[in-house]
């Protein structure tokens, strides 16, 4: 799907001209946006709510996960005619919609920054700090901190190529947020942007993304420590749907134990081991496992219905870096974004039927740049004639 990308205005611009990134952030201009429909939908249906009860593991997750699909689709088209709204503003969602927004923010600022969306992670707080701002997304490239604000609106039919009021209340909201931000902490720099998701509801109709550059302010922690502890939690919280139990405390404890270390360069490279003493081999996962064609993905299927399921794997490569524990493999792992191929059998359990069912899952998913596999597949059951949708 295709997202143009604009300056605000002319102010916005020459701010952002003089930027230490404009090179990257003119290319994002020139360029826009293409974005799959299944990397947005992780980011709009998924990512915040991963975090929450009734989303941390495979079977809370599996519960939800047809009534996310259809909520998400009563809504919005995404596809091959982009993305749209099928209703008027009024109607639409508005969770969804400002989840649109915020996915596409930090979608844009990984192209700038040459983020990953594990490099989003929220961190815990300890002892009552308070040096983060929850208002804003916020991530580290390991020597400063990004921050962005995303705000989602629908525009209606007669609204479609000009700045709407709904767009300029987000600017100014966003822009209102500068000023209360009156002591930075000069503990690193730190960027902070708006981004701004004008969604038509016409097909065919390309989404405006405006961006807008106001002051940022740092949390009083260490850029590359940031960003060490939101990849590890990124990753221990999604692994909690294929990994087994052990593996998952193990790595959970090396994270509390970076988190309450000021010397947390210590533990560099000191892999994760077993409760025996042995390093941890792959796969360290449940039953009900799927791999891509060719063994490069590893993950579960989530039955929305008899005959389809959302897929959600993890790339090989990023289970050894974890293992491994090399802070500089973790901080710097990413991978080129692409499809892989989903062809093989699963024993699992399907709604309205009975029992566990042995079945085939055909289909594709998107592979991200921080490793993670996501895609609407297939189910039959073997030696069925039911027609497969092309991929």
């Amino acid at each position: 799907m295709e997202f143009k990308v604009s300056y605000y205005d002319a102010a916005q611009r020459e701010i952002l001209e003089a930027h230490e990134k404009s090179p990257s952030i003119n290319r994002l201009v020139q360029r826009g946006l293409e974005i799959s429909a299944d990397e947005l939908m992780v980011h709009t249906m998924f990512s915040e709510q991963m975090n929450e009860d009734g989303f941390r593991t495979y079977e809370e997750l599996a519960a939800q996960a047809g009534s996310r699909v259809g909520w998400f689709e009563s809504y919005f088209n995404f596809g091959e005619d982009g993305l749209f709204a099928h209703l008027p503003p009024s109607r639409v969602e508005k969770r969804l919609t400002q989840g649109i927004g915020e996915g596409i923010a930090i979608i844009a600022m990984n192209r700038i920054y040459d983020l990953t969306e594990a490099d989003w992670e929220r961190i815990g707080e300890r002892n009552d700090s308070k040096t983060l701002d929850h208002q804003y997304e916020l991530a580290s490239t390991g020597q400063r901190f990004v921050q962005v604000e995303g705000k989602g609106t629908v525009l209606g039919l007669d609204g479609f190529g000009r700045k709407t009021a709904s767009i300029s209340r987000a600017k100014s909201s966003i822009l209102a947020k500068k000023e209360e931000s009156s002591s930075p902490i000069e503990s690193a720099p730190c960027d902070r942007f708006g981004v701004i998701t004008a969604i038509p509801s016409e097909p065919g109709a390309i989404p405006d993304v405006y961006l807008i550059d106001p002051a940022g302010v740092a949390p009083d922690i260490a850029p590359q420590k940031y960003k060490l502890l939101s990849r590890l939690s990124y990753y221990e919280r999604r692994l909690s749907y294929v990994s087994k139990f052990h593996f998952l405390m193990v790595l959970r404890n090396r994270i509390n134990a970076i988190h309450d270390s000021e010397q947390f360069e210590d533990l560099d490279g000191i892999k994760l081991v077993g409760q025996d003493g042995t390093p941890f081999g792959f796969p360290q996962t449940r039953d009900s496992l799927v791999t891509s064609r060719g063994g490069e993905v590893f993950g579960r299927v989530l039955p929305v219905s008899q005959e389809e399921a959302l897929f959600i794997g993890f790339e090989q490569r990023l289970f050894y870096t974890l293992i491994g524990q090399s802070f500089q493999d973790v901080n710097s792992f990413k991978i080129h974004r692409h499809e892989v191929v989903i062809d093989t059998f699963v024993t699992t359990t399907i709604p309205g039927a009975d029992g566990r069912s042995r079945l085939r899952v055909r289909g594709r998913a998107h592979l991200n740049s921080a490793g993670i596999a996501f895609g609407q597949v297939d189910l039959s059951r073997p030696y069925s004639r039911r027609y497969f949708r092309k991929s």
